[in-house]
Formats: structure tokens, C-alpha cells, sequence
């Protein structure tokens, strides 16, 4: 006799689940237009160029989100919609975790709830790497819960999987294994150790870590010097009250006694030892991220885990006997309603919510950011996780009509140059539209793209470069058009676009040097010093006019170091030779006077200083210093 099958009949857990899923993707479907985030339309364009032999910027997150623009098409929509599928993960997962807790339906109900307006699904609104690392980071958490609860280090494996898939999105991810197993320990299960599977779980991290290590080694680890100049010029130092107040804000504040709770929890309470592993890990991370200034939402993953905790152990309580019955039931659904209305003003700070002009009133209000920073980039009128989805268009049509303006015969010769990825993303995203040709620039993943497949013009249509930058590369350079708006970041508003033709130099050998300056020189100047280093140069240059072993900036910031070390003579020639090489530079004569100024020849400083006031009048420090001069000659007097 065939046996019946059994039905499958939905939990009302799992209902529970799949509702607030369904619920954080219409949230980001649903949410207003504002236009492409700038970092958007760069990983639009990294999945759209992606190739193995360009591996500077690891794969997953473009190659994630040209799935959906494969599949759906280009279109904001599409871009919330990859966001809302991490979301809704990072959500469903979240919920497992309360269950592996000991959570039952309302716990669940609870942590869905409290994820939802805490920080992991609003910043997913911004499609960034983020969103698919968060979950990678949840799940990776997920699997130190099973071990940990049935203490069977078993479960590390699917750790190590995910970390390792991690370490194909973001390299950030290496904290946690680091983490773990630092705060393993200090902890029972430290014995763990003793056994195979951590150490196959780690085996697994490396293997995954392999191909963009072998690329970055071949490429003289291109991706580091990025990586550190960005978050040189980008991080925010915060103060460790700031960075704690970044961490209460954008994760809600009305959660915070949720997660601060079930953090005492595990750290200090015997019912909760075996996950203490997850507080001493927190703490390790959070102390971490604020001595290396990392930003704000690094440790968004952590709080999945401690809400998770805390609304266990708020659904305990009303079980419990600690709570009379007969209230119980006003307060399980006071809580979670409460939480949604208290957290709806602060909500359009995180998500596109409101019109841009009651935005701009609500936020000033408020304080643009309410105290929240994630860099050290000028505050505009907007956060500026929202500025930069304003202007694209804007700064398209203004390219479009200095390259138009270029006699049709030579437009094939006349390519896009931008100063920063955003740009060379939007060029890259809106070229069909506005019938423009591929952009290139220095600037991460487009650096070695370039290299890979442009063929360097005549001609370029400049936009985000400096116009002492442009008359060092080329012969010609005419300001054609200025590109502004109201409302995007202010470090990417009121720029003039150039159309410079006439290259100086061989532009490809000048795009390889820009990362560094060329090895035998700089090797020559260690051994035989700076003299013989510039002597050599004057050498080669006479034999070859248009031989590029240098940038300004590199001589300029090798000039300081020598400075700095009290090298004074050495520091001089180096910015001299800068002189030489870009006499229309006003910075190479302001570095020039701050040399002579330390050496206290005051009367060649102000020669210099003077030099790059000509050059550019808005040099405030060079009227700084002229003005220092001028104090001190009159006290000599």
C-alpha cells in the first residue's frame, strides 16, 4: 500500500519569516527616486567591464548586480531591487539566528522588526558592496551560532565558506575570522583548537583569497595603495564618543537598550556562556574599527546577532514569571509598535523618502547628518549618502556639449577624462544617451581598464582634474563649460570642464607612472642620492625630450619627506626640479617657499610664494605665509 505524503504546512514562524522578507523588498522597491548613487553606476560598470585580467576590485558585488541588469535591465529599480534580495536575506537569516537563540514566534516577529528600521536594510537603499557583504557576514555568523549551541565545531566549515566568499567581495571580512578566533580563546570552547575542523575552515579562507592575491602580486598590489590613499584622504577620525555615537544612530536609537542588554547578556550571564564568544568578539571589533578609523557600518553584522539575542530574552521575560500575565499582552504589542513609530523620524535621513526640498528643511532641523559620518568629505545641504545621487545628469549634459563641440572630423580622436571613478561611472552609464565614447581615469577599478583597453587619444574632454594637472599633460587647455548643482556633494559641485588637445608626453607612459615613479630612478636616488639622482635625470632628458620618469605630486610629496627629515638642501632640489618640469604650476613654487621659509631664507620664500600668487590668486596659504614674512623681516628691522 502506497504510504500517503505528508502536506507541508507553513509554521507560524515561517509565515512570520517570509512576511517581514516580503516587507524589506517592498521597502526598497517602494522607495523615491532621487537618481544613480555615484557608487551605483561604478559597480554598473565594473560588472559591465569585468575580466580576470582586471581584478584590482574583487568580482562579487558587480558581478551580483550585472545578474540583475542582465535579467531586468538598467534601471533604479533594478538597482533597489538587488539591494532588497540582500535585504531580505540579512532579514531571513537574522530570524534563523533568533531561532537557533531558542526564539520562538514572537521573538522572531521582534527581530524582524527591529532589523528592518535599524541600520542593515535602510543603508542597503544605497547599493553598495555592503549589501551583498552584510549577508555574507550574517550567514558567516549564522555559522559560529550551530557550533556554539550544539558545541560541535563541525559548523566552522560553513564559517569559512562564506567568510571565503566574502573574501571575493570585500576584504573587510577578514576582521571576523580574526575576531573569532582571537575571542576563542577566551572562552570554554577554545578546545576547539584541538581539532581539524577550524583549521579547514581557515584552509578554505585562503583558497577563496587566492586568485586576487596572485593578480594583486603580479600588479604590484595595486588594490593596497588605492585602499590607503582613499581612506587616507576619506576616513573619519572620530573621537570614541563620536564613534560610539555612530554606532547608538544609525542603528536605531530605540534599539539600542535591546542590543546593550543583550550584550551585558553575553558578556556577564552564566544562562548565556556558551554564546559569550559573540561579546568578547564584539567588543574586540568595535575597539578595532575605532583605532583604525574604519566607518560606522562595519559593525552592523554584530548587532544582527545582539538583537537577535535581546529579543529572545525579551520574549523570555513575558513567558516567563518575572511579568504579570494579565499585562503581558498590552506590552508584546506595545513594544514592537512603539519601535516603529518612534523610528520613523529619523528614517528620511537614511532612506530617499521625502521630496529633496523637505529633506533639505527636515535635515537642517536635525543637523544635515544628526551626527553621523562615515568620512571626512564637506557636508552640503544633504548627507551625503544622499548628495551623491544628485547631479549625474546635470554634469552629463555639460560634457555632452563641450565634446559636441568639437569639429565632427576629430571627435573620434577626443576621449572622456575624469578625475574620480563617479564620474568616469556616469560617463560610462549615460555614453548611449548623450553619444559619448568610454571614459578613463586614474582612479581605482577604471586605472587598469584603461590600460587594458583604450587607446589613448589626441584629444580629451576633462572633467574633476585640476587645471595646473591639465597644462602639465598637454599643450593646449580651454575651460569650455563649468557643471553645477544645488544639491550634490559639494566636493563634486561647481567643476569646469576642459577641452585640452596636445599631449606633452606619451599619455600611456605617464598613466603607468602615475602609481609610481619609475623604479631605476627612484632605486638611483636611494643609492647615489638626490644630486646624482637629477643629474642622471638632466641626463637622460637631454638625449630624449619627452622621457617621463616622474609625476609633480610624486617629486612634490618625496620633497616633504626629505623636509620633514630636516634634509632641507635635498628637500630645495627636488622641488626645483619640479620648478623645471611644470614652471605653470602655482604649487610647485609654494612648496619651493615653505622649503626656503623652514630653511629661513625668507627673502627666496617670498620670491616663491609671490611666483605661485601670480599663478593662482585663491592660494590662501601662500598669503598666509607672505604675511608670516612680512612679520618676522619687520621685527629683524
Amino acid at each position: 500500500m502506497q504510504k500517503k505524503r505528508k502536506s507541508v504546512i507553513l509554521t507560524t514562524e515561517t509565515m512570520i519569516v517570509l512576511s517581514l522578507m516580503t516587507v524589506a523588498v517592498l521597502f526598497q522597491l517602494l522607495l523615491r527616486d532621487y537618481g544613480f548613487h555615484g557608487d551605483e553606476l561604478y559597480y554598473i560598470a565594473i560588472g559591465d567591464g569585468w575580466s580576470f585580467s582586471n581584478m584590482d576590485t574583487l568580482p562579487l558585488t558587480p558581478l551580483y548586480l550585472k545578474l540583475f541588469t542582465s535579467i531586468f535591465g538598467y534601471s533604479i529599480l533594478t538597482v533597489h531591487l538587488a539591494s532588497s534580495v540582500c535585504c531580505a536575506g540579512i532579514l531571513g537569516i537574522t530570524c534563523l539566528i533568533t531561532k537557533e537563540l531558542g526564539g520562538k514566534a514572537y521573538a522572531i516577529l521582534l527581530t524582524g522588526i527591529f532589523i528592518l528600521f535599524a541600520g542593515l536594510v535602510p543603508a542597503a537603499s544605497v547599493f553598495s558592496y555592503d549589501a551583498p557583504g552584510h549577508l555574507i557576514w550574517i550567514i558567516a555568523l549564522y555559522g559560529v551560532v550551530r557550533p556554539l549551541k550544539e558545541n560541535n565545531s563541525r559548523w566552522a566549515i560553513l564559517t569559512g565558506i562564506f567568510i571565503g566568499i566574502g573574501m571575493l567581495n570585500k576584504q573587510t571580512i577578514l576582521f571576523l575570522p580574526f575576531a573569532l578566533v582571537v575571542s576563542l580563546l577566551f572562552v570554554p570552547q577554545r578546545t576547539w583548537f584541538k581539532n581539524r575542523w577550524l583549521w579547514i575552515a581557515g584552509g578554505i579562507i585562503i583558497i577563496f583569497s587566492i586568485p586576487f592575491v596572485v593578480w594583486q602580486f603580479r600588479h604590484d598590489w595595486y588594490f593596497l595603495d588605492f585602499a590607503t590613499k582613499y581612506t587616507g584622504e576619506m576616513s573619519y577620525k572620530a573621537s570614541f564618543p563620536a564613534f560610539l555615537w555612530n554606532q547608538i544612530i544609525p542603528n536605531n536609537v530605540l534599539s539600542f537598550p535591546v542590543w546593550f542588554m543583550a550584550l551585558m547578556m553575553l558578556l556577564f550571564s552564566s544562562k548565556w556562556r556558551i554564546y559569550r564568544l559573540f561579546g568578547i568578539c564584539y567588543i574586540l571589533l568595535l575597539l578595532l574599527f575605532y583605532l583604525l578609523h574604519m566607518p560606522f557600518y562595519f559593525m552592523m553584522p554584530l548587532y544582527a546577532v545582539l538583537l537577535a539575542a535581546g529579543s529572545v530574552r525579551i520574549e523570555q521575560f513575558f513567558d516567563g514569571h518575572e511579568y504579570r500575565r494579565s499585562k503581558s499582552r498590552i506590552s508584546k504589542v506595545a513594544i514592537p509598535v512603539l519601535y516603529f513609530i518612534g523610528s520613523l523620524p529619523l528614517l528620511p535621513l537614511a532612506v530617499p523618502i521625502l521630496p529633496v526640498e523637505q529633506l533639505i528643511s527636515y535635515t537642517s532641523k536635525l543637523g544635515v547628518n544628526a551626527g553621523i559620518r562615515t568620512n571626512s568629505v564637506t557636508m552640503g545641504m544633504l548627507p551625503n549618502w544622499i548628495a551623491d545621487r544628485f547631479g549625474w545628469d546635470d554634469m552629463m549634459k555639460t560634457i555632452s556639449s563641450v565634446y559636441n563641440s568639437v569639429p565632427a572630423n576629430d571627435r573620434s580622436g577626443t576621449g572622456i577624462l575624469t578625475g574620480n571613478y563617479c564620474q568616469a561611472s556616469a560617463v560610462h552609464f549615460f555614453r548611449g544617451k548623450f553619444g559619448l565614447p568610454e571614459p578613463v581615469s586614474t582612479h581605482g577599478w577604471f586605472y587598469f581598464q584603461a590600460l587594458r583597453t583604450h587607446d589613448f587619444k589626441h584629444a580629451y574632454v576633462t572633467i574633476g582634474i585640476s587645471q595646473d594637472m591639465l597644462k602639465e599633460l598637454f599643450s593646449k587647455v580651454e575651460q569650455r563649460g563649468m557643471f553645477s548643482n544645488p544639491y550634490c556633494q559639494p566636493d563634486q559641485n561647481n567643476q569646469p570642464v576642459f577641452f585640452c588637445s596636445g599631449p606633452k608626453c606619451d599619455l600611456k607612459r605617464r598613466w603607468l607612472i602615475d602609481r609610481h615613479m619609475d623604479p631605476q630612478f627612484r632605486r638611483y636616488m636611494d643609492e647615489a642620492g638626490v644630486i646624482k639622482a637629477i643629474a642622471y635625470f638632466h641626463v637622460l632628458k637631454k638625449h630624449d625630450p619627452r622621457i617621463l620618469l616622474f609625476t609633480e605630486q610624486q617629486i612634490n610629496t618625496l620633497g616633504y619627506a626629505y623636509l620633514n627629515q630636516g634634509r632641507i638642501n635635498e628637500a630645495i632640489s627636488l622641488f626645483n626640479l619640479n620648478v623645471e618640469e611644470h614652471p605653470e604650476s602655482s604649487n610647485v613654487y609654494d612648496s619651493m617657499g615653505e622649503a626656503y621659509f623652514v630653511q629661513r631664507n625668507f627673502d627666496q620664500a617670498a620670491r616663491f610664494y609671490r611666483k605661485s600668487l601670480k599663478l593662482n590668486p585663491a592660494n590662501q596659504n601662500a598669503r598666509k605665509y607672505l604675511l608670516n614674512i612680512e612679520n618676522l623681516m619687520s621685527l629683524h628691522h
